[in-house]
């Protein structure tokens, strides 16, 4: 077995490995002069660091943080509201239209149509073959003359 790389060293020294890795770890450890060294290093270094004094941490240190903490609205909840108020906006300005539009009086028709019309009605009235397209007909013919 080639010499393992210190990741899998440490893991060793931390029994952060399975069985088998543990055995295979551990036969080269007992064959391997540099590795042995590699090991004892790590646990030196990990005995070093157990024995650093733990800082005591304030008591108003959390409540200092979330003092500064602000809550924010979601993102996607910002886009939907702006969204929803785009359309009831779009909603009152058609409706605003409508309404204006319901209120003006139609247009009258001119005297020439409105004649053309109820001369259609007339002969209608006499001849049931008669249709609208006729109509048309007659209403291009009156404009067509000078």
């Amino acid at each position: 077995m080639e010499c393992p790389d210190l990741e899998q060293l440490a893991a060793f020294q931390t029994d952060a490995v399975d069985a088998a890795q543990r055995r295979r770890i551990g036969e080269h450890v007992a064959a391997c002069d540099a590795c042995r060294r590699e090991l004892a290093a790590l646990e030196s270094a990990a005995s070093a660091v157990a024995s650093l004094p733990v800082p005591a941490m304030p008591d108003d240190l959390w409540p200092g943080i979330a003092a500064r903490l602000t809550p924010r609205p979601h993102p996607v909840m910002v886009w939907w509201r702006a969204l929803a108020g785009a359309g009831v906006l779009t909603v009152l300005l058609l409706g605003s239209i409508q309404a204006y539009r319901a209120s003006q009086p139609l247009p009258m028709a001119s005297t020439t149509a409105s004649s053309l019309v109820t001369r259609h009605e007339f002969l209608a009235a006499q001849d049931p073959l008669t249709d609208r397209a006729s109509l048309g007909v007659m209403i291009i013919s009156q404009e067509e003359r000078p």
